[in-house]
């Protein structure tokens, strides 16, 4: 699925496209992820004072539901604050805590293969998920740029430009 995240005026956080409701509840916790840890990641607290962000996800014509969206959301909405691009062809997959740690997510072979298909050139993944890199076939593998993360910030600075 496609994230577009976009800051806007006001407080708040909006969520369009069809999504259920541990998908919304995954982008208020990245919401909350990202005002916690605003320093970590050079956001001025003006910046989140005066800001809230509009979260839309793209051709969704199907109803989508799961928590494995929570990084990319953290992402895309750091992305969207100090207004720093995500790198071209960057999927991911993992559940993120409110304290930054990276989660496993179920069906990464299929993920990783599905982003190979997309035009993907590189791949986040928890590092929990590891093992799964080996079910995905060799020609898969060596075509993406696998990271491996246990952290938040980790993932940021291999997605951020």
């Amino acid at each position: 699925m496609t994230i577009e995240v976009m800051a806007k005026p006001g407080d708040g956080t909006e969520v369009t496209g069809r999504l259920g409701d541990v998908l919304k509840q995954s982008v208020l916790a990245a919401w909350r992820h990202v005002q916690r840890y605003r320093a970590d990641y050079s956001i001025p607290a003006q910046k989140l004072k005066d800001h809230g962000v509009s979260v839309h996800l793209v051709d969704i014509s199907e109803y989508r539901e799961g928590p494995s969206a929570r990084m990319p959301f953290v992402i895309t909405i750091m992305s969207a604050l100090p207004a720093r691009p995500v790198r071209c062809g960057v999927a991911m997959s993992s559940e993120v805590s409110l304290k930054g740690k990276v989660n496993a997510v179920g069906g990464a072979p299929r993920k990783i293969i599905a982003a190979y298909k997309k035009g993907r050139k590189r791949v986040t993944l928890p590092k929990a998920n590891a093992r799964d890199l080996e079910r995905v076939p060799r020609e898969i593998r060596d075509a993406l740029q696998s990271r491996l993360v246990s952290t938040a910030s980790e993932a940021l600075k291999f997605a951020l430009t």
